[in-house]
């Protein structure tokens, strides 16, 4: 062998030094997935390991090596490792949120989802807040859950031996034991094991008031909030919070839409104030007619939670909403003649001085005997309202403009509307014909 073969020897020799050297120095990073089985291998550890003990064992300088895991908490309990062969095996259950909860719980103990009574649901989403790593680890990805474990390597050399003196004055050699520590850095990637949930709730309520919009070409006030397109200030001003949903995962597996299910349904939208994302960006399209107190202002309701893992995990949790209705229709007459023939009637008489709008009641034979009795019944009166509760309920009585002269022969049930004969009818010397208003509140 000439010389210079022996210097790239050398040479490349040393070259192979520098690099093991600067693995040595250099954590290694390993990815595991969670809720991988008992029993299963990390690859590249004992690769890794066997790779750094090479350089000893090129000088001839090992006569034994041996690996220990180091106990340093509870991520070091769930691995066992190889002493001859540095083989690191999945010793217990790796669960990704258990070992990084501290991390990433921030994710779904706060925060709410908005809801309004406009038109169409909305799905939202709501997104995991970014991990931060427990150990402080630089060269960590802050949506990683990285935790470390620490492996002794120990090596008896030939290189020295030191003689003992023992107590008896005789001389024994022992073998130098070399000890170095390597640090390895284990990614733990997230799987979709877990639904989203809601902390402590079994079931969610908000409440609405009726907001009553201008009145209609017939006088009457009704709802229209939901027909209009939706105005984003009103949106948020109206818009009620209700719990948001949790789910540990990370990445898409923690991202959570929401949908609302059930009748009534598409009079509601969810809308995140923070991170609005929608499948239905026609906030200006317009429903149906809709007015919360025909439905008796409650709504009982489905919101479902899934995350957009593959496949996807759903939870879903009862949401109760109810409107608190405000007095906002006013009474309509029903006349069960046929108001078209009475109106047209009427209308064509010069002197009557109605409005078309008013319903007219006469009586069945479209007079009155003068010798009916007091208490013989007259007339039906017929109203109703749109609103609820307390907000229905009517009252009959004579307008004040004819109170004095209708209230003198006649009397109104204010309860039923039922109209009788209050005093003596005297076609001779009394009134022949009666003209008066009534009104319901």
């Amino acid at each position: 062998m000439n010389k210079g073969t022996i210097l790239v020897i050398i040479l490349l020799y040393n070259i192979f030094i520098l690099i093991v050297q600067s693995i040595h120095d250099i954590p290694l990073r390993v990815d595991i997935i969670e809720e991988c089985p008992t029993g299963s291998i990390i690859p590249g550890i004992a690769e890794y390991l066997q790779q750094l003990i090479s350089r000893e064992q090129m000088k001839g300088l090992i006569q034994t090596t041996t690996f220990q895991l180091i106990n340093d908490g509870t991520f070091s309990n769930l691995f066992s490792l190889d002493s001859n062969t540095g083989r690191l095996i999945v010793n217990g259950r790796i669960d990704r949120e258990a070992l990084c909860s501290s991390w990433d719980n921030n994710a779904g103990t706060s925060g709410s989802v908005g809801i309004n009574s406009n038109m169409n649901d909305i799905v939202v989403t709501q997104r995991n807040s970014n991990l931060m790593n427990a150990n402080d680890f630089s060269n960590s990805s802050p949506n990683e859950c990285l935790q470390a474990l620490n492996i002794l390597i120990i090596t008896r050399t030939n290189q020295e031996s030191t003689h003992l003196t023992t107590g008896a004055g005789e001389k024994h050699a022992e073998t130098p034991v070399k000890t170095s520590r390597i640090l390895i850095h284990v990614i733990i990637h997230d799987i979709n094991d877990n639904a989203p949930k809601w902390h402590e709730n079994s079931l969610l309520h908000v409440s609405f008031v009726e907001t009553p919009s201008s009145s209609n070409n017939n006088g009457w006030n009704t709802v229209q909030t939901i027909l209009r397109p939706i105005n984003e200030n009103d949106a948020i001003r109206n818009a009620k919070s209700i719990d948001r949903a949790y789910d540990p995962d990370m990445g898409q597996n923690g991202t959570i839409i929401y949908r609302l299910i059930g009748p009534g349904a598409d009079y509601f939208r969810l809308a995140d104030n923070f991170n609005r994302k929608t499948n239905n960006d026609n906030n200006d399209q317009y429903h149906k007619t809709k007015d919360f107190a025909g439905q008796g202002g409650v709504y009982n309701l489905t919101l479902l939670a899934s995350d957009l893992g593959n496949p996807p995990k759903s939870t879903s949790i009862p949401l109760l909403i109810t409107l608190i209705d405000v007095n906002d229709h006013i009474p309509q007459f029903h006349n069960p003649v046929n108001q078209y023939e009475v109106n047209n009637h009427l209308n064509s008489n010069n002197n009557n001085n109605l409005e078309s709008n008013y319903v007219i009641y006469r009586p069945l034979n479209g007079n009155l005997r003068e010798t009916l009795p007091i208490g013989s019944f007259v007339l039906q009166l017929n109203a109703s309202d749109q609103d609820d509760g307390l907000h229905s309920k009517l009252v009959y009585g004579f307008c004040p403009c004819d109170r004095n002269l209708a209230q003198n022969y006649f009397k109104i049930d204010s309860i039923t509307g039922r109209i009788t004969v209050g005093h003596s009818l005297d076609y001779d010397n009394g009134p022949r014909q009666f003209r008066f208003k009534v009104s319901p509140i």
